[in-house]
């Protein structure tokens, strides 16, 4: 999964070292844009060193949009290592429209390759429709714990949910992976509809990848 990337370039003088960019993203961070404000938590993360997260730690707390406090729950996942997890923990917790907030959570656990994080992922499976990409992102990299949760999620009794699981096995799980596990599972699901869009999608697979 990709991570977020925003353009602050314009926020900075070229050449501009760091000490004397933080007070111009200090004041960036109370502009009246919120794309603005999002910039500069991307151009602090970038700078780093405590002050600068300390100003972006700030702007999660208190800024007024959810995709500037989303974009600081990315930018210190990516930029305070020592504090991924509580950060990824408060971003997990916070509401926000659309989930945009979480959904920077769960990007920074699949980002990180936390697999300690995979019961709170399956716990907004319900809620947020990346979680199930970020399930097949960790099975991906080995965690074949992350791919029986997936996989259990077929038998979901919430249609949406087995629909975004069947999604992330198209989208995100490998290929040799998803062919593997739907073509030992589909004769075995609960839902008739979902045996059969499994079936599906294991075929589509296997035009995709005709070795497989």
């Amino acid at each position: 999964m990709k991570q977020e990337t925003f353009d602050f370039a314009p926020l900075l003088p070229a050449g501009l070292p760091p000490a004397a960019a933080l007070p111009v993203l200090e004041i960036a961070l109370r502009d009246t844009s919120a794309e603005v404000r999002q910039s500069a938590v991307a151009a602090l993360g970038g700078i780093g060193g405590a002050r600068a997260i300390a100003l972006v730690r700030s702007t999660l707390a208190g800024d007024s949009s959810y995709q500037v406090r989303a974009a600081a729950v990315a930018t210190l996942a990516h930029a305070d290592s020592a504090n991924r997890r509580a950060v990824i923990v408060q971003g997990l917790a916070l509401p926000s429209y659309q989930d945009v907030i979480a959904t920077a959570a769960l990007r920074a656990i699949a980002q990180s390759n936390d697999t300690g994080f995979i019961d709170q992922v399956e716990g907004t499976l319900g809620q947020v429709r990346v979680a199930a990409q970020v399930l097949g992102a960790l099975a991906n990299r080995g965690s074949a714990r992350a791919l029986d949760v997936l996989s259990r999620h077929l038998d979901d009794q919430r249609s949406y949910v087995r629909r975004w699981v069947l999604q992330a096995f198209w989208s995100t799980v490998r290929r040799d992976l998803a062919i593997a596990r739907l073509r030992a599972l589909e004769t075995q699901l609960r839902y008739p509809d979902t045996q059969k869009a499994a079936a599906r999608l294991r075929q589509r697979l296997e035009e995709r990848n005709p070795g497989a």
